[in-house]
């Protein structure tokens, strides 16, 4: 796995995680919304963006950490679409997945799913931290 930048704020970094096989869940989702919601994309833009300029959101409506999931959080908008990110380093922001909530148990399970790729990611980072060492 690695990371793409998608954009520079003047406080933090917002990158996308990038798979094995180059796909990019969040990127994916955010395209797939602009076609089927392009009002709800343009708040998940707007949401990350103002993220990367002026930091975290204290409206949890607009932004809220996923207590059941340690270090993810997630962008939402009003349509109920989410976009799920985790913090990396002390400025940088990695967007993770995407989704539409619906039934609690299925954003359970998109949240295990991020937790699950976040934690693979940074094992993955720190294997080659330790192998360039």
């Amino acid at each position: 796995m690695r990371i793409r930048e998608e954009y520079r704020g003047s406080k933090k970094v917002v990158c996308s995680l990038v798979l094995e096989n180059d796909e990019s869940p969040a990127i994916e989702f955010l395209e797939q919304l602009k076609l089927s919601n392009p009002q709800s994309h343009k708040k998940m833009v707007e949401r990350y963006k103002r993220h990367a300029e002026i930091g975290p959101s204290r409206n949890t409506k607009h932004e809220r950490h996923i207590v059941s999931s340690g270090n993810l959080w997630e962008f939402k908008t009003p349509q109920g679409d989410r976009l799920l990110y985790f913090n990396h380093s002390h400025n940088r922001v990695i967007l993770s997945d995407g989704f539409h909530s619906g039934h609690k148990s299925h954003d359970q399970q998109q949240y295990d799913n991020a937790a699950q790729i976040r934690d693979a990611f940074l094992k993955e980072e720190e294997e080659r931290g330790s192998a360039t060492k």
